[in-house]
């Protein structure tokens, strides 16, 4: 494993550390909205901009925390809905970050890289949800 891929895995796991504690608090104060709106936003904030810090390559970053996310959703779920949870984790995240990524590189710009990942993930995460989410009024 070369350095940049090196630094990539270790933001990935920085970046799936700080989500799981950021996450449940936002899950205490806004429930599903944090599901949908609020973690999105700061997962594809810490895998893309802990990545660049780090030197790291961003889709390694991305593709680790997809690995944790897998097994920590693989590990709450029940019977055949944990494999699907687990799988749809690894390669959402593999999406995001092969987006953040093309978007990096074509624009120079990693803020729209961090931009279109947590609009593209925000959208995958309203339509797993379907209408257990509906925002307020």
């Amino acid at each position: 494993m070369d350095q940049s891929a090196g630094y990539g895995v270790a933001a990935g796991l920085l970046s799936a550390l700080f989500s799981l504690v950021l996450n449940t608090k936002l899950a205490r104060v806004v429930k599903e909205e944090a599901i949908t709106l609020g973690a999105p936003v700061f997962e594809e904030i810490f895998k893309t901009g802990i990545a660049a810090l780090l030197g790291g390559d961003i889709l390694s970053s991305h593709v680790t925390f997809g690995v944790v996310e897998a097994f920590y959703d693989a590990a709450r779920s029940r019977g055949g809905r944990s494999y699907l949870a687990g799988a749809l984790a690894l390669l959402s995240h593999a999406f995001f970050g092969a987006a953040a990524v093309l978007v990096v590189d074509r624009s120079g710009s990693l803020a729209a890289g961090i931009f279109i990942s947590a609009l593209l993930h925000m959208s995958w995460n309203r339509w797993v949800m379907g209408d257990r989410v509906q925002p307020k009024k």
